[in-house]
């Protein structure tokens, strides 16, 4: 597996709330990315285990339906929105997970920070949505 990641944080006022951005690209080799269920429930089961080795609490993971999606692209892709507690710190993560069949692919895009910042989380993680999604 090749693995590149970009991270960029920004603090928002007037809370000096810190918002991360993470845009991870995974291309496999050897295998092929399927989009079935078992696949997604593997990355999804992966995401929750590292919050727990990350000793957060209060996790949740909700999928986003179709009603409420940012994106609406025919692309094979997963929403689905974090909420935990890491050292106190209540965490929202708004996240977009697309496969690319084709190329192997897998780019994730995550926006975290706050719950007392989650309108600018979301808007910057919708506005990046928006902005890749038009590039697909």
């Amino acid at each position: 597996m090749h693995l590149e990641r970009w991270v960029s944080q920004e603090t928002v006022k007037p809370h000096a709330a810190v918002m991360a951005i993470n845009i991870t690209c995974q291309k496999l080799e050897g295998v092929k990315y399927t989009g079935s269920k078992e696949e997604w429930y593997g990355l999804l089961n992966s995401i929750t285990k590292g919050f727990v080795q990350r000793k957060a609490t209060d996790i949740s993971l909700t999928l986003v339906g179709d009603d409420k999606a940012v994106y609406r692209g025919n692309e094979a892709h997963q929403e689905y929105v974090i909420s935990a507690t890491l050292g106190g710190n209540e965490q929202v993560i708004y996240n977009i997970t697309w496969l690319d069949f084709f190329k192997n692919t897998a780019l994730t895009v995550s926006v975290s920070g706050n719950i007392l910042i989650d309108d600018t989380v979301n808007g910057k993680y919708r506005a990046l949505v928006k902005t890749i999604a038009a590039n697909l």
